[in-house]
């Protein structure tokens, strides 16, 4: 419900602000800060989320841009967040002014915790972007969380980036939890499996299984790209963004010229640089990114809590959809939890109180 009344509220304040004189574009060089923080507290004791909303004037989005018919989704998801998380938080909104604005007012009526919201120019993806370009259709928003490090210029330190098809049911503090050195990408696995039953919708893994040319790593099961844990400090040391670029051209230039742009775009991309440097990875508890439409979510997540939601965009093509989708999940726990007596006993392991019998 909390969900539902959030995104018709940021539906309705969007509006507002494109009816209005608050439409004035963000700075493209600096993140302006969004006076909503509650009580004084050191940046050093917050916590990084960030989130690429999507923007009626055609920037922004992450995986909402596929479908397109969800942009108020981020309302629904940062108020999830934040009435969730009981610890100092500081918000990076990536979007348009009136889409930063609008959520940030939703952040701050729902905070539970001092919070600081942040703005930045969604436009500077495009530049950031742009050598990707050629190897995906997909939305440039979606694949700018791969250069947040060069966008979020003031954080050293991990930032959770969520797609906005992602929904926070209880505390996702252990999804924040710090990357062990020398990770920095945090992730959790597909649980939707397409390079399984449909390897050749996969890029690039499909030839590096069927003996393509392009076998230059060890190949693993693929992870998903919409609750990621970035260390953007170790990213930049690592020169991540020039160097997945250069990996990226390189495997394209190894796959048949019909099979060279990536259907999943930033989530291909990324998992052919951890099949090439999976000292890079560091795995995330199943329940920061569980994929309840996932044929293979019970399997991989039976009996773990449950924190962050991964609906997918055919599960939010509505937010009447989208929140039926979770509560089938949360109401029969015991479909998270198979090996769990009764539905009590794997309610509570599902709440993090216990584990599964």
């Amino acid at each position: 419900r909390d969900w539902s009344v959030a995104a018709g509220e940021y539906n309705a304040t969007l509006q507002r602000l494109h009816n209005s004189s608050a439409t004035s574009a963000l700075p493209s060089d600096r993140p302006t800060d969004v006076p909503s923080v509650s009580e004084a507290t050191s940046a050093r004791s917050m916590s990084h989320v960030a989130i690429i909303l999507a923007s009626r004037s055609g920037g922004g989005g992450a995986a909402a841009m596929r479908a397109s018919r969800y942009p108020s989704a981020a309302g629904g998801l940062i108020r999830s967040f934040v009435i969730n998380y009981r610890s100092p938080l500081h918000l990076h909104l990536v979007s348009d002014a009136p889409s930063c604005r609008a959520g940030a007012a939703i952040a701050a009526a729902s905070a539970t915790a001092p919070l600081r919201t942040s703005c930045y120019d969604v436009a500077r993806c495009v530049g950031l972007t742009r050598p990707l370009a050629p190897f995906t259709a997909m939305h440039f928003s979606s694949v700018c969380k791969l250069f947040l490090a060069q966008l979020l210029l003031g954080i050293k330190g991990s930032v959770l980036v969520l797609d906005l098809d992602t929904v926070v049911t209880q505390d996702p503090q252990p999804c924040l939890a710090p990357l062990p050195a020398p990770a920095y990408i945090g992730a959790v696995f597909d649980m939707g499996a397409m390079c399984g039953p449909f390897p050749s919708r996969c890029w690039p893994l499909a030839y590096e299984f069927a003996g393509a040319r392009c076998r230059e790593g060890a190949g693993g099961a693929p992870l998903n790209g919409g609750v990621l844990l970035l260390h953007l400090g170790r990213m930049r040391a690592a020169r991540f963004a020039a160097r997945i670029v250069a990996a990226t051209r390189r495997t394209a230039a190894m796959l048949p010229a019909s099979h060279r742009q990536a259907e999943w775009g930033d989530q291909e991309f990324l998992n052919n640089w951890l099949r090439l440097h999976p000292e890079s990875l560091h795995h995330l508890p199943c329940g920061c990114n569980f994929q309840p439409l996932g044929y293979k979510a019970a399997d991989l997540c039976g009996g773990q809590p449950l924190f962050i939601a991964h609906l997918w965009h055919v599960g939010m093509l509505s937010p009447h959809k989208a929140t039926a989708n979770l509560a089938t999940h949360t109401s029969d726990p015991a479909r998270l939890c198979p090996g769990c007596r009764s539905a009590k006993l794997a309610t509570a392991a599902l709440g993090g109180r216990s584990g599964c019998p």
